[in-house]
């Protein structure tokens, strides 16, 4: 490592060490660390925030404030946005053809009103997907160009164009995207030479004191530490300290391929990266990921201090945070679905809470209690009684919705309707819908009343609202370095040899890389010269020359093929860097494209060597010479041509198909495998922008245009010279300029391909998730099928009952928990009755809406028409129980104890055994509870024996000789409860009460 010398000062310091060296900054940061007392302590942030408040020293600080702060994307309906073989075209040619690509607005963030002050450290806290990394890009300026912004946001008083936001705010992503064969030292000096430049900093201390001002000897001491690490690397060294990092500085990164750090040392060093730098603002999404308890108690201890001593600005997400690392945080911010509930005090939010009647339990740890309060099943949970008796009349909603069922059979038609595209839903059916699909998920609290109660009748909500309105943050107030005023500190060409030099650092290391291409160089050179060893001179040899030639450019090509996948993990890299301003595009592709000259050099030169003179080319310095530039210039070319298909494809799949199609059709039409004036006009195109066919010119012009194949005699009269006779045989020119006109178009496509790639890296973003939302009528379609499911599932336990045998008449569990009234199935549940008598599957049919007959068992219990709306022509007190309420008292009661329906069938003979009525048995395969919407799918059933089916049949044989009765009506799908003369009343009944409704 270089080291950089201080301005005025010699090489060594008062202890010995070079300035500015390793050991230098090592030795300042242990002295740093420990100054006073044990690291643990932070007795060093502690002195300085003291010495920073009694001599006023001011520091570089931001005040954020937002109002009216809106996150809008555009959201793919349904299944549009899930990523197959055939949605993404169609929706391409959707989105670009048609212009009706489906699609609408989702908001991320509603009206979301705040003040962040420097010096404080911020908990944001909520439930996933609640809006909190939209929030942290909004605020960072991470935010990908398809989200809209609305509201104003302002730093220390100024709009983000009055500024460079990415340069004076930093992300912490959740994804940790690092070069893997650096080390975590290499890795944070490069994102401290980014962000402070190389050479030390000539800003002046401000901790330059005068010492009559200090009367402690231990603050004196203190501020000459201070003075001796200013403008040193020293903060690299505490930062790798503090994240518990210095034990594996000189570790590679690693990742999946390559062994590393651990996924929580990775984690450590993303943060790491952006607390090296001079940002004031700081926002850190998730950064607990993969660390133990321990260790984030410690860094976030860390970083409270360092934010309460610095004036940073910074707000952690955490998912769920232990109790003892929730109370470091000064605030915590409280979001839910994309609105802040609370922004105030740590001490203050369960007090807050209270008032509103969500009361947190003792045992309940305080970060699990307001996220759970987020939901509607935590609301109900914490809820005092004052909170219930406000909301009596909601939660009796509930209470209703979950006795009879998800939604009526009149709400289940005009469900379909809708669906069918026949009518519209009336706003009474469709707020219907919506009670009897959120259900128990209504929150006793909505947060947008949560919202409210916060900014009005909270004392902190009250201040903030009052401070945005009536006191804004004043220009001239703010630090004059604490926002950017330029989008990279270094100059664009230092820039330029900082990247280059670690990209050729990464390429050095990648040894595995380098083995295997330089391997391959030397086995293909190998075998192809082997092929076409020692070739003479005649027509039929110039022609296998002509091979020799192609095989030589072609497999000198396959050395970019590497350039894709180690461009495509560059690309993560690079787009962080990128999005924070460390350096631009135009560096990282300069970089790539540096770096590659050297390594295609080795193998032209280890590939030349071998190829031309194994193969018999003519011997001559010049003739090499153009052999060896045609193949470093083939290689360049074609190596930053798939370097460039990587830059614009966003994964490994597209780019590996892409190019493979772009490199067979020019391959094919190079001029070898077709020549060139047999190449289609319609292909013609691809002859021309080939670098193969340049290279392979450029090598046969070479070679057919020596004085070994020009002083001899065309085979043919008129032919000027055996070797222009060769060349006119498979249509090449003849010409010596045009091998530097191919010289010219390789150099021109290697510059024209790194100018694409700088592009293409400068205004692509990487890819993203495309937000959904569902579809109504596929949603409510959905439901409606639900629906019908469980009244299935009910109408088949019911039947199993009948089947099995119970111990217990239904009349008598009818009387005694229901009294005297009648069962009411809706029209899905005859249907589906119907569907099952009829052996088809209650999921095959669609529900119908006609109305079946009413039938009465003996049991004196009616099944009523679904469509007569009279009840209370059968029950003496006119009631009408709904049949969901029958079926969740026959589903909670027990099994042992299901009541027996008497269903009017005959005794079993005494030939058949008992064992004939398990059912169950008798099946081969037994069905499975639904999962999923179209899902239906069979076991094989342990159970099954083919004696029960024999028992079976003949059961069924002595239903039939008993009288045939009993079973179900296929035409009404009611079911039939008499047998003989009995069944032949009830039929009669059942005829009077059809020709009696029809009359109505």
């Amino acid at each position: 490592m270089v080291c950089e010398k201080k301005p005025g000062q010699g090489s060594p310091d008062g202890d010995g060490f070079v300035w500015n060296s390793r050991a230098h900054t090592e030795h300042l940061a242990e002295r740093f660390l420990s100054f006073g007392s044990c690291v643990s302590d932070n007795n060093s942030f502690r002195k300085a925030k003291k010495l920073i408040a009694e001599h006023g020293i001011p520091l570089p600080s931001v005040t954020i404030e937002y109002r009216g702060l809106e996150a809008t994307t555009e959201a793919s309906i349904g299944t549009g946005g899930v990523v197959t073989l055939v949605s993404v075209p169609v929706n391409l040619f959707k989105k670009y053809v048609l212009r009706k690509h489906k699609t609408t607005e989702l908001k991320l963030l509603h009206n979301i009103n705040g003040k962040l002050n420097p010096g404080r450290l911020t908990l944001l806290l909520g439930p996933p997907s609640c809006g909190k990394s939209t929030y942290l890009k909004c605020l960072s300026g991470y935010l990908m160009p398809s989200v809209r912004l609305g509201g104003t946001v302002k730093f220390n008083g100024k709009t983000t164009d009055q500024f460079f936001l990415k340069s004076s705010a930093a992300y912490v992503s959740q994804y940790d995207n690092h070069n893997p064969n650096l080390t975590v030292r290499e890795t944070l000096e490069f994102a401290y030479i980014c962000q402070n430049g190389v050479l030390p900093t000539r800003a002046p201390c401000p901790f330059d004191i005068p010492a009559a001002k200090i009367s402690d000897p231990e603050e004196a001491e203190f501020v000459q530490l201070v003075k001796d690490a200013w403008g040193t690397r020293v903060r690299i060294d505490i930062v790798l300290r503090a994240l518990g990092l210095s034990h594996c500085a000189d570790t590679p990164v690693g990742d999946a391929l390559f062994r590393g750090i651990s996924g929580g040392e990775r984690k450590r060093l993303t943060s790491g990266e952006y607390l090296v730098g001079p940002r004031s603002i700081l926002m850190m999404d998730e950064i607990s990921t993969g660390l133990d308890s321990a260790t984030l108690y410690n860094v976030i201890g860390w970083l409270a201090e360092a934010t309460r001593t610095l004036q940073l600005t910074t707000v952690v997400s955490l998912l769920q945070p232990p109790p003892e690392v929730f109370f470091l945080f000064d605030d915590v911010l409280l979001m839910a679905l994309g609105r802040n509930i609370y922004h105030g005090p740590v001490k203050d939010v369960i007090p807050h809470f209270d008032s509103l009647g969500l009361v947190r339990p003792h045992r309940k740890d305080v970060p699990s209690f307001l996220l759970e309060i987020t939901t509607a099943k935590g609301q109900r949970s914490y809820a005092d009684d004052a909170l219930r008796d406000r909301c009596q009349s909601l939660l009796s909603a509930d209470a209703t919705l979950s006795l009879n069922g998800t939604t009526t059979a009149a709400l289940d038609d005009a469900i379909r309707a809708v669906i069918s595209g026949q009518a519209e839903m009336t706003p009474q059916q469709s707020a219907q819908v919506s009670q009897a699909i959120q259900g128990e998920r209504r929150l006793l609290i909505n947060n947008d009343e949560l919202r409210s109660l916060f900014e009005t009748q909270n004392v902190h909500g009250q201040k903030m609202m009052y401070e945005l309105d009536h006191q804004p943050f004043d220009v001239q107030r703010g630090h004059p370095e604490a926002l950017a005023q330029r989008e990279e500190l270094m100059s664009p060409r230092e820039t330029v040899r900082q990247v280059t030099r670690r990209q050729i650092t990464l390429v050095m290391r990648d040894g595995v890389l380098l083995k295997g291409r330089i391997m391959q160089v030397i086995v293909i050179s190998l075998l192809t010269s082997s092929l076409f060893y020692k070739l003479g001179t005649s027509l039929i040899t110039a022609r296998t020359f002509f091979g020799a030639s192609f095989m030589s450019v072609l497999f000198i090509s396959f050395g970019g093929f590497p350039q894709i996948p180690i461009t495509l993990e560059a690309k993560k890299v690079f787009f962080k860097h990128r999005n924070s301003g460390f350096y631009n595009a135009t560096s990282q592709g300069l970089a790539m494209a540096l770096s590659q000259l050297p390594l295609s050099v080795i193998e032209a030169t280890l590939f030349s060597l071998i190829m031309y003179f194994m193969v018999g080319f003519v011997r001559g310095a010049g003739y090499f010479f153009i052999f060896f530039l045609t193949c470093v210039l083939t290689s360049l070319s074609l190596s930053s041509a798939f370097r460039m298909n990587a830059c614009l494809y966003p994964d490994m799949v597209m780019a590996n198909a892409l190019t493979g199609l772009l490199m067979v059709i020019l391959v094919i039409s190079s001029g070898f495998a077709i020549v060139h004036k047999a190449i289609p006009g319609w292909m013609i195109w691809a002859y021309w922008i080939s670098p193969w066919a340049y290279g392979l010119r450029n090598l046969v012009i070479n070679e057919m245009t020596s004085p070994r194949w020009t002083n001899l005699p065309g085979p043919n009269v008129g032919d000027k010279n055996l070797g222009f006779a060769a060349l006119e045989s498979f249509d090449f020119y003849t010409s010596r300029s045009w091998i530097w006109i191919g010289v010219g178009f390789l150099i021109l496509s290697y510059i024209v391909t790194t100018i694409v790639s700088i592009l293409a890296l400068k205004f692509l973003n990487p890819p993203t998730i495309e937000a959904t939302v569902p579809d109504e009528k596929a949603t409510l379609k959905a439901r409606l099928e639900a629906n019908e499911r469980r009244r299935g599932i009910a109408l088949r336990q019911e039947t199993q009952a009948i089947n099995t045998g119970a111990t217990k008449d239904v009349s008598g569990i009818l009387s005694e928990k229901l009294g005297n009234t009648r069962v009411q199935p809706t029209p899905s549940d005859v249907e589906l009755a119907k569907n099952r008598s009829s052996g088809l599957s209650p999921f095959a049919q669609e529900a119908s809406n006609a109305a079946p007959s009413s039938a009465k068992s003996p049991t004196g219990v009616s099944f009523a028409d679904g469509d007569n709306n009279d009840s209370s022509s059968s029950s003496p007190d006119g009631q009408v129980l709904d049949v969901e309420a029958h079926r969740k008292y026959s589903l909670n009661h027990n099994a042992h104890h299901m009541p027996r329906i008497n269903t009017g069938l005959p005794a079993l003979p005494a030939s058949v055994p008992d064992s004939s009525r398990s059912i169950i048995s008798s099946l081969a395969f037994q069905p499975v509870t639904l999962v999923f919407k179209d899902l239906w799918y069979t076991v094989p059933n342990p159970g099954f024996s083919k004696g029960a089916v024999k028992q079976l049949h003949a059961y069924e044989a002595a239903l039939a000789a008993a009288g045939g009765g009993g079973g179900a009506d296929v035409e009404t799908g009611a079911f039939k409860a008499g047998v003989g003369e009995e069944g032949k009343e009830v039929g009669a009944e059942k005829e009077k009460e059809k020709e009696k409704g029809q009359g109505g």
